[in-house]
């Protein structure tokens, strides 16, 4: 059923900017809802502004663990987010019951660095008729199973009572806070539209349909609380700029960091007794969503985007060459290294060296063959592999399989993901109008390996600067093809040994690539990459130089417990920058 507009009213979605804050809200005219102290504007971008400044860090040398953080006197200023397309299907539904894919509904995310993350993205019309597309569909949706949503029956409660209650109540989950007054008059009139003309469920689904598309719910919306009178241990209240986060926005933060998704009831509870306000129930909660089932669908959106595998169950193979390619065979990757990422962090003792070199996997049986394993491997339990070929997650077929090409492999597509994604390290793009294309032999002429058809990058001094740090780390990974299988030769010749590992803090002669992952597991500049990457996801932004404090304290803490990834988790939930928000300081003129 498709709920009608009130005649007159135009279909998309008003934007409006709200006196006193930064962010442009989203308002449904068609289905009249107007919040306090918004006009209509025609400007546009919803990009905020990160002024850099120069920190001074602050460390403390050994904090307890699941203690404050140390106080550091700068801290990178606080974006908007958007929700991402997974994390709107993840609310509806946990809230709703709801279990579309709404990826052809909502609009594409934005992203920073290999994160997905709609902070400082710009919102146009197209977005806001994609917002109201999906916010019809789950809607509907919804009101053909509103007895399981609702607990309230409008035959003996009456009709305008259960629309109230699911107002607040469905709105409190959505909104991930108690719903005000003005917003439940507002959304009662809403009802009152759609009931006039489709009764009872249809004045539901329009107000539900708004709320859908409320910027209460679409984004992460953090206020704070001035400094001023609040006493909390490790915080100088003369900081400018530094507002608590009231007890609904951390929950919010800790939902979506450690489930990504809306909080559920528990933590709301939580909020609203205000125990997580106190560090002892914010880390009880952190610690209980982490040891959820719950917790792996965040555990592997992490992982996947940061070893870049967004996409891969769309890759293409070519069948000539890879007959036993298949979207089951893509789908069994995905699952694999999803699965052993959380199987790491959350019941193997997170060890980061675990996750890069443990000689045991959790294979798909149409994954199997590709290890050289029957196909009657159980995918519940660890596969221990050959370890002379295998270990860790960079040696999985997945990360192989995605870092290479359609007919072969790719040493600088897998090259680059190591010094980028593994190290951290910023190489820029070819010289504009530079020819990147590797030289075929021709027709008829003696076989070469790809690793000889490199050479011709670091023979050309304007590719060099960049290829001779990114081809020599894809060499090394050269046994195995484009399905991640291994192999002793290409093209009937023997594949080169590597070249010595340079421009990283354990340099030297290489053996092979279980060689490479092990010194990346041992490497400080791996590890202070990977707490910078988990940074990156859990704040929605790129780090300035004013989480440098921030920043250099978890890396810290990281190392001394020996690259422990669950302590690096509950080590940001405690920092500063994830308990405060931090505004800059507007200077009077």
């Amino acid at each position: 059923m498709s709920i009608g507009r009130p005649h007159g009213a135009p279909s998309p979605l008003a934007r409006c900017l709200c006196s006193g804050t930064a962010f442009w809200a989203l308002i449904p005219l068609a289905a009249l809802v107007v919040l306090p102290g918004c006009q209509d504007s025609s400007a546009g971008s919803a990009a905020a502004m990160s002024p850099q400044n120069e920190p001074e860090p602050e460390t403390d040398p050994d904090p307890e663990p699941g203690s404050v953080a140390p106080q550091c006197e700068q801290l990178g200023t606080a974006v908007l987010r958007r929700l991402t397309r997974r994390q709107y299907e993840n609310s509806v539904r946990d809230v709703l019951g709801v279990d579309l894919d709404l990826s052809r509904a909502l609009p594409s995310d934005a992203r920073v660095g290999a994160f997905a993350s709609n902070a400082e993205a710009t919102v146009t019309t197209f977005h806001i008729d994609k917002y109201m597309v999906a916010a019809e569909q789950v809607a509907e949706e919804t009101i053909t199973q509103i007895d399981q949503v609702s607990d309230c029956n409008p035959a003996t409660e009456g009709d305008d009572e259960c629309a109230r209650r699911f107002i607040e109540q469905i709105g409190g989950r959505l909104f991930r806070r108690p719903v005000t007054d003005g917003e439940l008059a507002s959304l009662q009139e809403v009802y009152a539209v759609g009931r006039e003309g489709e009764g009872y469920n249809g004045g539901i689904q329009l107000a539900l349909e708004a709320m859908l598309q409320m910027p209460e719910f679409l984004y992460l919306i953090e206020e704070g609380i001035e400094q001023e009178g609040i006493e909390q241990e490790g915080v100088d209240s003369e900081v400018e700029g530094r507002r608590l986060l009231t007890p609904y926005e951390l929950a919010t933060r800790l939902s979506f960091m450690l489930w990504n998704t809306t909080p559920d009831d528990e933590l709301l509870d939580a909020a609203a007794s205000e125990t997580l306000a106190t560090p002892e129930g914010l880390l009880a909660q952190a610690e209980r969503l982490l040891d959820s089932p719950r917790a792996t669908e965040a555990i592997g959106s992490f992982h996947t985007q940061w070893l870049g595998l967004e996409g891969l169950e769309s890759t293409a193979k070519d069948p000539e060459r890879y007959p036993g390619f298949s979207e089951d065979v893509l789908a069994g990757m995905l699952r694999e290294t999803v699965d052993f990422a959380d199987y790491v962090v959350r019941e193997a003792g997170g060890s980061y060296t675990t996750l890069m070199t443990a000689p045991y996997s959790f294979v798909d049986p149409a994954v199997a063959p590709i290890y050289g394993l029957s196909p009657s491997v159980d995918p519940a339990v660890p596969t221990v592999l050959d370890t002379n070929r295998r270990g860790g997650v960079l040696l999985q077929a997945s990360v192989l399989t995605q870092h290479a090409r359609y007919n072969k492999t790719s040493p600088v597509l897998r090259g680059l993901f190591v010094r980028r994604n593994v190290l951290c390290q910023h190489l820029g793009s070819p010289p504009p109008g530079l020819d990147t294309s590797l030289e075929e032999p021709e027709f008829g002429s003696d076989p070469v390996t790809t690793a000889q058809m490199l050479e011709a990058h670091r023979e050309n001094p304007a590719c060099a600067v960049c290829h001779d740090l990114i081809d020599p780390v894809g060499v090394v990974f050269e046994h195995y093809g484009a399905m991640g299988e291994y192999r002793e030769t290409e093209n009937g010749l023997t594949i080169p040994s590597p070249d010595p590992l340079v421009a990283t803090d354990v340099d030297g002669p290489i053996v092979d690539a279980r060689d490479l992952v092990e010194r990346l597991a041992q490497s400080a500049d791996a590890h202070a990459c990977y707490a910078t990457q988990v940074f990156r996801f859990s704040t929605g932004r790129s780090e300035t130089g004013d989480d440098e404090c921030a920043l250099e304290h978890l890396t810290q803490r990281f190392e001394q417990t020996g690259g422990n990834i669950r302590d690096l988790l509950l080590s940001i939930v405690m920092s500063e920058t994830f308990r405060y928000r931090h505004e800059p300081v507007q200077e009077e003129a």
